[in-house]
């Protein structure tokens, strides 16, 4: 099994954004997965994205422009060719302080816990788990 979850700070950078942040942010989420994935890029496996930006404001982001750096910036380093993202999990979490969830991981629990207080986050996990249950029969 493959599974890899990391936290951003941050506001996401939409695709749509310009200028030196557009530039920057991609390398933050690429570090931010670097020091939970050390391994080689995994290969030709079919993989979920999950993304979560969690916020305690309103946010007139994008759920889809904010996916496209998040998982651009995770290519050759967590696995090789974005044609291998079957699934995204995408939600924007505004007033997250009354948020209810199901056993979250120990990573967005604690994200959760600490960071929300001071600045927005996003939570991204990759794993190799997809689940059609939600898919049209």
């Amino acid at each position: 099994m493959f599974s890899v979850e990391f936290i951003v700070r941050g506001v996401p950078l939409s695709a749509q954004s310009s200028g030196k942040s557009r530039q920057q942010w991609p390398r933050t989420v690429a570090e931010a997965a670097a020091k939970e994935w050390r391994d080689t890029p995994t290969d030709s496996r079919p993989l979920k994205a999950v993304i979560l930006y969690c916020s305690n404001s309103p946010s007139d982001l994008d759920a889809d422009n904010i996916a496209k750096p998040i998982l651009d910036a995770l290519k050759q380093v967590v696995y090789e060719d974005d044609r291998q993202i079957r699934q995204v999990l995408i939600r924007i979490w505004e007033n997250i302080a009354s948020a209810r969830m199901e056993r979250p991981s120990k990573v967005l629990l604690r994200a959760l816990k600490v960071i929300h207080k001071y600045r927005d986050f996003v939570y991204v996990r990759m794993s190799d788990q997809l689940d059609l249950s939600e898919m049209p029969q």
